[in-house]
Formats: C-alpha cells, structure tokens, sequence
C-alpha cells in the first residue's frame, strides 16, 4: 500500500510539472482521451464492453483492498495484539506443528514483555520441538523461575509428549 501511494505522489507530481512546462502535451493527450474513450460513436458501440472492462478493474482493486487489510497486517494492527492473542495464535501454531511462527510469536510478546512466563514456556517447548533442546531449557528454565507453579506449564508438557515422543530430561 505505501508503494501505491509514492507511485500516485510521483504520479501528480509529474503531472504537475507536465501542465507547467509541456502544456501541448496535456492538449494532444486531451485531444487523444476525446477521439479514443469519450467519442460518442466509438462509445456508444463499444459501451459493454468498456463497462465490463471497467467492472472487472473494479473488483480486481476491490480484491486486492480487502486482500491487504484482511491478511496483510499493518503496522498498526501488530502493535495493537495483545500478549494473550498473540500467545493463543502461539499455542495453536505448536498444536499445528508450525514451530517457526511460534517462534515468532513468542519472540513477539518477549519484546513487548521480556518476563512473560508463559510466552517463555511456550518458546522453550518450540525449541524443544525444533530439536534444540539446550535452547528450549534455557528458556523453560527462566520460566519456572519467574513462575513455578504454572498450569501453562503442566499443559505444555503434555503436548511436548504428544508431539514428540523422544523424552527430554528437564520437561519430566
């Protein structure tokens, strides 16, 4: 979206400066727009089909909006998650054996809230899952030491064993 804006700015600008200096250029243009898409005979042929082409350009942008503010998140929007949205996203991304984006996530809310318990849980159980188990440790350890007692923790161990069934030494 920022590109179609700088494009549309560069557009006008241009524009600007073709009607300052290069009017004939806007005249032949003009004359071109008159003759090619406003002429009345040429019009009232091809009416339909212009007007489809024109539809079509329509839902094609329509499409591509509704594209970037559903799926494409703005800089706004991921300031805006909170931790326990961004940790749930986290959760159903381990349970969907997608370790990677729950990485991200976890990584996420630690740079919002460096001692959150359960995103440090939730990371030290991906990484165990990604076969890195020192890394997991590390992070499962600082977890228990902020928050011992946590459910969060009990139930992440039960999904490390019906992901993985190798046993790692420190989630027993």
């Amino acid at each position: 979206m920022t590109y179609l804006i700088f494009i549309l700015a560069v557009f006008f600008l241009l524009l600007g400066f073709t009607f300052f200096y290069r009017p004939a250029w806007i005249a032949r243009f003009n004359k071109f727009i008159r003759d090619r898409l406003f002429n009345d005979s040429i019009l009232l042929l091809e009416r339909r089909k212009k007007g489809v082409l024109f539809l079509l350009i329509s839902v094609l942008f329509f499409y591509m909006g509704y594209f970037l503010e559903h799926y494409r998140p703005s800089r706004l929007s991921y300031r805006l998650l909170s931790n326990d949205r961004l940790l749930y996203q986290s959760l159903v991304n381990l349970h969907s054996q997608r370790y990677w984006w729950s990485k991200k996530l976890c990584e996420r809310v630690l740079s919002k809230d460096p001692n959150n318990p359960q995103a440090l849980y939730q990371l030290g159980v991906t990484y165990v899952l990604m076969n890195m188990p020192q890394e997991g440790e590390k992070y499962w350890q600082r977890a228990l030491e902020l928050d011992p007692n946590s459910p969060e923790a009990e139930n992440l161990r039960k999904l490390v064993s019906s992901l993985k069934r190798d046993s790692v030494s420190f989630l027993r």
